[in-house]
């Protein structure tokens, strides 16, 4: 596996702590995203729609199950 996105430091000075800059550090969003679609190991794992998930065979909405950003309700 080849190494991922480069962090980014950037000093930040705050209005309500002007004398105590701070260290962000960060990762480019999009650059991570790009890591993770050409990441062998990720193929077949990522999902791009919602998903429903049931804990019954009725598929009621009492039993729908939220785990990940992409479980919830899509409407």
């Amino acid at each position: 596996i080849e190494a991922g996105p480069a962090w980014h430091v950037k000093e930040v000075i705050l209005p309500e702590a002007s004398n105590e800059p701070q260290i962000l550090c960060y990762w480019d969003i999009v650059e991570c995203l790009k890591y993770l679609e050409q990441n062998p190991p990720f193929d077949g794992f990522m999902n791009y729609e919602p998903v429903l998930w049931y804990s019954d065979e009725e598929l009621s909405a009492a039993s729908h199950v939220y785990g990940d950003i992409n479980t919830g309700n899509a409407t």
